[in-house]
């Protein structure tokens, strides 16, 4: 078995042209797309990790939510992906504690 940080998926689909902006689409100053953002459950469908452990997360401060919804759901920015990569990367040698030193740097 492969000693490598396990693969996420950031979308399950191909994403349309019409959500990918273009460098003429920025030179007219039409609207840019808005980043995607991720409910817990994608979150933890993506990444392997379940709702409790990514609430935990939240709750120590490894991971942060982009915002919250009007129904009072957190959703996650594609930049969770990356953190959580690390903290799983970190876990293997690093208590808790130095996973959060760490990623604090990291900012």
């Amino acid at each position: 078995m492969s000693t490598a940080s396990p693969p996420f998926v950031i979308r399950k689909t191909k994403p349309q042209m019409a959500d990918v902006p273009t460098a003429s689409s920025k030179a007219t100053n039409s609207p840019q797309v808005p980043p995607k953002r991720y409910r817990i459950g994608e979150l933890a469908e993506f990444s392997g990790l379940s709702r409790q452990t990514l609430h935990n997360y939240t709750r120590w401060g490894l991971i942060h939510e982009a915002e919250w919804t009007a129904g009072g759901h957190r959703v996650y920015g594609e930049e969770a992906f990356a953190r959580l990569r690390k903290i799983i990367e970190l876990k293997r040698t690093c208590s808790m504690e130095e996973i959060r030193n760490e990623l604090q740097e990291i900012v």
